[in-house]
């Protein structure tokens, strides 16, 4: 398996709701460690790695989501159920049956009680097994996170399958061209956007360069080649997507001319999108100082916020490939 593929599974497999991103910070950092790149978390808990010499801003940014969609517990009843709320855009169907990771420790599963229509989080538990509420509040505070519990997987067709594979194959591939890096005196800064789940409100503090040329999001693109999908024509294994809007963004036209250049300098044919239903990070650029180009590069995904998003091993490597020819402009 290719080391870029292997990255993807193992922050697939980490737990990282909005506001809980711990394990997926250490994990880049692991993965950066022993090349030149000064990081920082803030407040919000954004983790930038910035690649330049010293006291040069960079002239690309690239943004990717470290959250993931979850859920939080917001009451426990008498019995011993955790009621739960979600944390993100997940649907209450995707969770009923479900295994859950707690983040603070422990597993429990989804139950829905009956009702007529599709399952809402207001007839969802989580059942821990124990008796009583004051058994389950010790192992199990209010406002405790959990995510899908689950691990990643190749599947016979080759591709690669978890969950939040889509917004953790962002992470790997901006991670991946930060080791691509070692040693030129290119410029570039990551910011692993904490919360996007959540909206994007804090990653404009995190784009404090004035004199930064663009930024770019990376992250999925919703892929629409199943059995009478609706949508783009976007494929899996047929490359990476630029992304000419979505619900936040409408990528610039500097943007977009710098993602065609580069896949061109590649040879990389790009697919195209002017309607996907997600929001990329970037769209924060447009806010952040006097305002940045922004633009976003899709990695097709299948599935989206469910345990088992679906990517294909060639898009990443594509992706990989474009960013590569952009930041070398």
């Amino acid at each position: 398996m290719d080391e870029l593929a292997a990255l993807v599974m193992e922050l697939s497999d980490l737990a990282g709701p909005a506001g809980d991103e711990e394990e997926v910070r250490q994990a880049l950092l692991r993965w950066v460690s022993g090349i030149r790149v000064r990081f920082a978390v803030d407040a919000a808990g954004n983790l930038t790695m910035l690649y330049t010499p010293e006291g040069v801003e960079p002239r690309t940014v690239l943004v990717a989501a470290l959250d993931e969609v979850g859920v939080i517990v917001p009451s426990i009843d008498r019995r011993g159920f955790a009621r739960l709320a979600p944390l993100g855009a997940v649907g209450a169907a995707s969770l009923v049956g479900s295994r859950l990771r707690l983040t603070a420790g422990g597993q429990g599963v989804v139950g829905c009680i009956p009702g007529d229509g599709l399952p809402s989080f207001e007839r969802l538990f989580l059942d821990l097994g124990m008796h009583g509420r004051a058994a389950t509040e010790a192992a199990v505070p209010l406002g405790s996170r959990a995510v899908w519990d689950c691990t990643a997987t190749r599947l016979p067709g080759g591709q690669l399958s978890g969950k939040a594979l889509g917004t953790r194959a962002g992470c790997a591939v901006a991670v991946d061209l930060l080791r691509r890096l070692g040693g030129s005196d290119h410029s570039l800064a990551v910011v692993f956007c904490a919360q996007t789940e959540l909206g994007y409100h804090t990653v404009e503090a995190a784009l404090r360069w004035p004199n930064t040329e663009i930024v770019l999001g990376v992250g999925p693109a919703l892929a629409s080649d199943t059995p009478k999908a609706v949508g783009s024509d976007i494929r899996l294994g047929q490359g990476p997507v630029l992304v000419e809007s979505d619900r936040g963004l409408v990528s610039s036209l500097r943007g977009r001319t710098e993602l065609r250049l580069a896949a061109q300098r590649a040879g990389v044919e790009l697919q195209v999108t002017a309607a996907d239903p997600g929001t990329s990070p970037a769209a924060a650029a447009l806010g952040a100082g006097h305002g940045i180009p922004a633009a976003a590069l899709g990695i097709p995904c299948r599935y989206r916020r469910t345990p088992s998003e679906v990517c294909a091993a060639e898009d990443l490597t594509a992706a990989a490939r474009v960013l590569e020819a952009l930041v070398r402009r």
